[in-house]
């Protein structure tokens, strides 16, 4: 199956959720960035659908295609398909852009999920935060059920 990808891309990531990301990948609950992009653009998804996403206006250090692989790519056509409805943007470079913005909106969620809220990684031991992590990915339905609002996180 022919995938178009551009390699010239580099994938955004919100500046103010950087800090955050990098205690992330400190603490072994992540071994990369694209590690948390990936999480956090599935739970954006699982929380908002098609509905209108934020861009990601202010950057952090971006992410080189080289570091994702083709299953991600699969995950970023099907994200854009999901948003857009239309076919066409999966030979477009507005899916990077629907990707980042999915991970914009899922990454509050994400630290919600593993009850960080916006506090520190650090004052959690990496043992306690894997297993936040592995009961997200094992019980979602919990996870799907939270009844958090726009209101209660700032994206």
């Amino acid at each position: 199956m022919s995938r178009y990808v551009n390699n010239k891309i580099r994938i955004k990531r919100e500046e103010t959720h950087s800090e955050m990301s990098k205690k992330l990948t400190e603490t072994m609950v992540f071994e990369t960035y694209r590690d948390v992009l990936m999480v956090s653009a599935a739970i954006g998804y699982l929380k908002y659908g098609d509905q209108k996403l934020e861009k990601v206006l202010k950057t952090a250090e971006t992410i080189l295609m080289q570091y994702f692989s083709e299953y991600d790519y699969d995950t970023f056509d099907l994200l854009a398909y999901v948003y857009t409805k239309d076919q066409s943007i999966i030979k477009d470079d507005e899916k990077y852009e629907i990707f980042s913005s999915y991970t914009k909106a899922g990454f509050p969620f994400l630290l919600d999920a593993l009850d960080l809220g916006f506090s520190e990684p650090s004052e959690f031991s990496n043992k306690e935060l894997a297993f936040r992590y592995y009961d997200l990915l094992l019980y979602p339905d919990e996870f799907k059920k939270n009844n958090i609002t726009d209101d209660d996180i700032t994206l």
